[in-house]
């Protein structure tokens, strides 16, 4: 077939028509958990903002962590990127959705952060110093003006990338595969900044006292982790059935499972140097911070994070031959994202529980109602584009690496 004729084809790549099932079911789902959270609202103002946190940071590190892959992408190139790119595409797509679900927190951010309130005589006297020492950055109008310049940046990056993804389908045109290119640069350093501010602002400072000069850092591997985890699952689902079974082969999950080997390595290692730095400081300012997640229960969290984020990834997808097992990787990626939320409630839970582990049932409720939502819409999006960018000047290439 020639090259047009394979384009042509490629071009009606789309999901399964039975993911437009699924696409309902998971509003359905999403919707009935909502309606739950409206009542725990009702019942627990204050748990219902904690939980509500826990769940939209672990659907928008999805997001915004696929608009960090999807750059990096562009500017590596690789056959990995060529068959990931569109489900990337999608998740960036999704950020509008993310943005109206921040508004609770936004509304709520008096009842989540207690640096909101420096006055309140209910604090410890070191906590209100080290507040008010703090109070240029840690204040209200800032914090929202500043959530909404993170959120500007990344809508304004992913709006660009898929306009010119768009543009570059239907044209095929070299020079708009340059503009993408030439905007992912510094994408890329907007994304790191803004997302390492980000995660000062939404999660360290649940504890004003602390501080980490790594959280930020700790943030994108942990970003890249998620999204990484749950490209290879759409993919894999993909690829069970039509055209992009015959399309996407073992050798592209083998480079996609080494990418996300490498990922496991750097959370890691950003995750053991904050404890080292900090355990070895010593300084009741950053120590206390451990000293809470290690002792009351809460260890067995942290212990479980280095068993199932790090252990078992590392060990089975080491091995070369493994990685060519498509659904060993289906289960790592699995693995990887269930703790990625329970990093999540680690990091957040203590600084309200720090006495005793404690899960509500809202903590369960908010991710699977912010989730079913989300995946409504990750799945309306991914169903309005080819799975495979027709355009792109690699493809060919790109699918060609996957036949060997």
């Amino acid at each position: 077939m020639s090259g047009a004729g394979i384009t042509a084809s490629l071009a009606e790549l789309r999901p399964p028509e039975s993911w437009a099932q699924t696409r309902k079911l998971a509003l359905i789902v999403g919707g009935v958990a909502t309606a739950l959270m409206v009542v725990g609202l009702l019942l627990d103002r204050q748990q219902f903002l904690r939980s509500w946190l826990l769940g939209w940071m672990f659907w928008i590190g999805l997001a915004v962590g696929s608009l960090a892959l999807l750059m990096l992408q562009y500017l590596t190139g690789g056959a990995w990127g060529m068959v990931i790119r569109r489900p990337l595409e999608a998740s960036t797509r999704t950020l509008w959705l993310l943005v109206l679900l921040f508004v609770p927190l936004a509304v709520g951010v008096k009842t989540l952060y207690v640096w909101a309130h420096p006055e309140d005589p209910a604090l410890e006297e070191v906590l209100r110093e080290a507040i008010h020492t703090k109070i240029g950055y840690l204040n209200v109008p800032f914090f929202l003006a500043r959530a909404a310049l993170y959120f500007g940046a990344w809508m304004g990056l992913a709006f660009f990338l898929n306009r010119w993804s768009e543009e570059l389908d239907r044209t095929g045109d070299f020079a708009v595969e340059k503009k993408i290119r030439t905007l992912c640069g510094p994408g890329l350093a907007i994304y790191v900044l803004t997302i390492a501010f980000a995660a000062v602002d939404w999660v360290m400072s649940l504890e004003p006292r602390w501080f980490s000069t790594i959280f930020g850092l700790l943030w994108l591997a942990s970003q890249a982790l998620s999204a990484q985890s749950f490209g290879i699952a759409i993919l894999y689902f993909l690829t069970r059935e039509g055209p992009m079974s015959e399309l996407v082969s073992r050798a592209h999950f083998h480079d996609l499972a080494k990418l996300l080997f490498a990922f496991v390595m750097i959370w890691a290692y950003f995750a053991f140097s904050q404890y080292l730095i900090i355990w070895s400081g010593n300084l009741p300012e950053e120590i206390t911070w451990y000293v809470t997640r290690l002792q009351n229960g809460w260890q067995w969290f942290g212990i479980a994070l280095v068993v199932l984020q790090f252990v078992v990834p590392f060990l089975l997808l080491m091995p070369r031959s493994f990685n060519f097992n498509k659904s060993l990787v289906l289960k790592i990626c699995g693995l990887v994202l269930v703790m990625r939320l329970v990093d999540l409630f680690w990091m957040t839970a203590p600084a309200f529980h720090p006495k005793a582990v404690s899960v509500h049932w809202m903590d369960l409720v908010a991710p699977v109602a912010i989730g079913g939502l989300w995946l409504s819409e990750y799945l309306r999006q991914l169903a309005l584009r080819p799975l495979l960018p027709v355009g792109a000047s690699g493809l060919e290439e790109a699918l060609r690496h996957g036949g060997h």
